[in-house]
């Protein structure tokens, strides 16, 4: 039986959202059956070399369709040229449609279009913001059923951004975004290890998990931490991952008094220990369609406190609390209150329940590509 070559539109140059997504797929599938192929915008990946020594091409297009059409669709027909059973497409707002057009034309036979966000709020500039939300809108006025083969979502939240009702619900499969459940349970032994490593033994950890980016809201966290820091002495916020609002977050913290107080550890491959050291998990973020952070962070047992911009089909363990970001003293609260402790247990069996284990997942990734 020969390989069923799947083509990933698109990575990004960080291992975020939909990236770390296509990729844990391709670590958990079934090689002997399937093939990755990959299309990226950016010059250059971190974690190029690897998956080029796994037998996996990657594609450098090096336009946007919006830049320079007649470029993008010379440099995709060459790819396509390379013959692919599938063409999967991950996305989170509409831009164009020349990407599911060339797919098509191309003969793909199967094209799956993939909801992974719920706005445009990771672009900081409001005119900018919604310029691109009116663009949104227009394409998506106009989509139908025919363009693709498969619609798919990360969740409802996401399916209803992207295709509104333009593509009915009975088409539409939300697919989990799993994780690997035995890497994020909670273990005991890890997290006096790693809390000891870093000097965190006797500290109150508030922990956040993501891109350093707009849409995360991390200087929301730095003014919490501001509020309860008369009341939570030992209370301190570590941050994993990177990005471009690195410095005016490191100056936040300056300004507010708070550099003693703020762990920047940058972006880790790791990041299954650090959720070990914390003591809560912070997710404030402006816009989520199916946040990976906060199943890893639940799978470990922590208590979780999400902006009102998260949905509850996301909530499972018992343990996550939501506030509205117009209420900053009920956060205070909330912490002040988690500061005293609290059961923490492994809660892998209860997510495993709930469907997001990536072992289990990949098995219905796999019947999808499979229907060609």
């Amino acid at each position: 039986m020969r390989q069923i070559r799947v083509l990933q539109f698109t990575l990004a140059a960080g291992k975020g959202g939909p990236t770390q997504y296509i990729l844990n797929n391709w670590k958990y599938i079934d090689r002997a059956r399937f093939q990755f192929d990959f299309i990226t915008f950016a010059r250059e990946l971190d974690y190029e070399r690897p998956l080029q020594q796994e037998g996996c091409r990657i594609y450098h297009i090096s336009c946007y369709p919006e830049k320079d059409k007649k470029q993008f669709v010379k440099e995709l027909d060459n790819i396509l040229d390379h013959g692919y059973d599938v063409m999967h497409i991950h996305t989170t707002a509409w831009k164009d449609t020349i990407v599911e057009e060339r797919a098509k034309a191309k003969g793909v036979r199967k094209i799956i279009i993939h909801a992974h966000t719920t706005g445009c709020v990771n672009i900081v500039q409001e005119e900018q913001r919604q310029e691109e939300e009116y663009i949104h809108y227009s394409i998506r006025n106009k989509i139908s059923k025919e363009m693709a083969t498969d619609y798919w979502a990360c969740s409802g939240a996401a399916a209803e951004w992207l295709y509104g009702d333009r593509i009915d619900c009975k088409y539409i499969k939300i697919m989990n975004n799993a994780i690997d459940l035995n890497r994020f349970a909670y273990n005991e032994t890890v997290r006096q290890e790693v809390r000891h490593a870093v000097g965190l033994d006797s500290k109150f950890v508030i922990g956040h998990v993501g891109r350093l980016e707009y849409i995360k809201n991390h200087i929301f966290l730095l003014q919490i931490l501001s509020h309860i820091s008369c009341r939570i002495p030992e209370a301190v916020l570590l941050l994993v991952g990177d990005g471009r609002l690195h410095e005016d977050i490191k100056r936040k913290a300056d300004k507010l008094g708070l550099s003693d107080r703020v762990i920047m550890l940058g972006r880790r491959d790791d990041t299954e220990r650090w959720y070990q050291a914390m003591d809560v998990f912070a997710l404030p973020s402006l816009s989520e369609a199916a946040p990976l952070v906060l199943l890893e962070a639940q799978t470990s047992g922590l208590a979780c406190i999400c902006s009102e911009n998260v949905s509850n089909e996301f909530f499972y363990t018992g343990n996550v609390q939501k506030i509205c970001l117009s209420a900053p003293e009920d956060w205070a609260t909330a912490l002040i209150r988690l500061s005293n402790g609290y059961e923490r247990r492994d809660q892998s069996a209860i997510m495993r329940k709930a469907g997001f284990d990536i072992k289990q997942q990949v098995k219905e990734l796999e019947k999808e590509y499979e229907e060609i």
